[in-house]
């Protein structure tokens, strides 16, 4: 794999790569529906900062299977925003207060035992993103446009090129060149973490050069919204085929990839 691959990639800033967060404690900062539930009943500004929340596994091929968990960013602020007061949040307070010994002793802490830790890009889980885990056999990424944060068992790459990005990484050609390039868990499972990711080589396409990828990931996401379950195995194959075709890959290269692609 890589015709011209220094050459030829989408650059993955490493700045457009993060982890999720880190609360140094979950057992208080992510919560279920049901509780967020009660929260709010006692102070309904308390929804300002409660926001969704993925953990690794719920992180699938294109698409997310958000378990109804949610954040309590009481962020320590970021850019021009400042850190959050906890006294203006009492419901909040009352929550996290059940918990003040474990997060006082906690090192992922900001300003007060209240706060998450800084995380300057606190704001990228507000924009279009992709998310994914790191112990995969398969590349799992999933694409989202609306606010969600996830735990630090993910990762997330903001910026542009995310559908075009999201339809190639997903590839067969992808996993099969983690299975033979990358760091693996020791029982051959291979690890997509950042350092692996952010060197990819993806052909940089430009314009009306991704549109067939952001049509064919659009009905992917069509379908999986209106079924979780639904077969997209054509519209794989499609991808497949095309990814193949940019790297100019032989009908025995691609015979040898999918060979070894359950």
């Amino acid at each position: 794999m890589g015709r011209q691959e220094n050459e030829n990639r989408v650059v993955i800033l490493s700045s457009d790569i993060n982890y999720g967060i880190k609360t140094g404690y979950n057992t208080a900062f992510v919560i279920d529906s049901e509780m967020r539930a009660e929260i709010i009943a006692q102070d309904s500004k308390s929804d300002e900062i409660i926001k969704p929340i993925l953990r690794g596994r719920d992180i699938q091929r294109y698409q997310a299977q958000w378990a109804q968990l949610w954040l309590i960013d009481t962020h320590n602020g970021y850019g021009n925003v400042p850190p959050i007061n906890i006294d203006d949040y009492p419901a909040v307070k009352t929550h996290l207060t059940a918990f003040y010994e474990r997060l006082e002793l906690r090192q992922d802490q900001g300003r007060t035992p209240f706060n998450l830790r800084n995380c300057a890009y606190h704001d990228e889980f507000l924009k279009e993103k992709l998310f994914w885990m790191d112990l995969t056999e398969r590349g799992r990424f999933a694409y989202e446009n609306r606010t969600m944060f996830c735990a630090n068992t993910a990762y997330m790459v903001s910026g542009s090129s995310l559908k075009y990005l999201c339809a190639v990484l997903n590839s067969d050609l992808i996993t099969w060149y983690m299975r033979n390039s990358a760091l693996n868990s020791g029982m051959g499972v291979p690890r997509w973490v950042r350092f692996t990711v952010e060197r990819l080589p993806i052909p940089i396409l430009v314009g009306e050069e991704q549109h067939i990828f952001i049509h064919l990931l659009d009905r992917i996401l069509l379908e999986m919204t209106s079924n979780v379950g639904a077969d997209v195995t054509d519209l794989e194959d499609e991808i497949n085929r095309r990814v193949y075709s940019l790297f100019e890959l032989t009908p025995r290269e691609i015979q040898s990839i999918a060979d070894t692609i359950i």
